[in-house]
């Protein structure tokens, strides 16, 4: 998984670039540098409870790095305005729900993995419509509503592995994404056309309860390339799924899976499979 630093790195052609940075105000508690012509503001290990006030922050930020702190909540009316900041990682805090960041209306990746949200209520995301890559690994979601991610239409990484879900998310508007982790839920079923995703080329489902997988939920992922469901309770090879994106997949991953019987047909018409781990299965 990329860090939200190497992402922003990948980004340079849109970021200028700097020898130095003659920044007109930071806060207090943190860092403020340029690092390879990012302008980095960086307030991370530094035990703070409250977000750095707004007048302290420098005006042409591009990432703000405020991980691993204790910083509960955000209040409702905080202000950034911030047009330049590009990255923000407020990963390992104590957050509930998602903040509302008004004013970063430019954000492109945005980390709020290990904290502790338990839902995402419809335009959880409104603030950042140009967001591509979402870090939410490891809180405690157990409840997308059905507009969770409603207007994110050039997110292209959606990190949710190591929460609650039971139910899978809906996708009714993310038409770009590329890479969609899913992993180590509670997730027992794939339902049909659940993925309206014709750009996905990585799901990762592993460490579900998944034991069925509808026939027509991936079939409109046409660019899949690699689709990982060790660690369920499949006693098939869900040949079905697999015949539905044939034509792209090159790896399939079922490893640590009840399977009882591979038949000959289980993997047929799949033309560009490289890899098919079958590890750890008890046929």
């Amino acid at each position: 998984m990329s860090s939200p630093y190497t992402l922003l790195c990948m980004m340079v052609l849109v970021a200028p670039t700097f020898s130095t940075w003659s920044y007109t105000r930071c806060p207090s508690q943190c860092s403020c540098y340029s690092d390879e012509g990012i302008l980095v503001m960086d307030c991370s290990f530094k035990e703070l409870r409250q977000f750095p006030e707004p007048e302290t922050i420098p005006a042409d930020v591009q990432m703000i790095n405020i991980s691993h702190n204790k910083i509960a909540a955000i209040p409702a009316d905080f202000k950034f305005w911030l047009p330049d900041i590009r990255i923000l990682d407020i990963s390992f805090n104590e957050l509930r729900r998602v903040p509302f960041f008004e004013g970063l209306f430019r954000l492109r990746t945005l980390d709020l993995s290990n904290n502790h949200v338990s839902s995402l209520p419809d335009d959880s995301f409104r603030f950042a419509p140009y967001l591509e890559d979402l870090f939410l690994t490891n809180n405690s979601i157990s409840e997308t509503s059905e507009y969770a991610f409603r207007g994110l239409r050039n997110l292209r990484q959606l990190h949710l592995g190591w929460n609650h879900l039971a139910q899978l998310p809906s996708f009714p508007s993310t038409p770009k994404l590329v890479e969609l982790s899913l992993e180590q839920n509670y997730l027992h079923d794939v339902p049909a056309d659940s993925m309206p995703l014709p750009m996905l080329r990585r799901l990762r489902l592993q460490h579900n309860h998944l034991a069925h997988i509808n026939k027509t939920a991936l079939r409109e992922c046409v660019q899949l390339q690699s689709l990982h469901l060790s660690h369920n309770r499949f006693r098939a090879v869900p040949r079905a799924v697999l015949r539905s994106v044939a034509k792209t997949l090159n790896v399939v991953d079922l490893s640590s899976n009840p399977i009882q019987m591979v038949r000959n047909s289980d993997f047929v018409s799949i033309n560009e499979i490289r890899e098919i781990n079958l590890s750890g299965t008890i046929f």
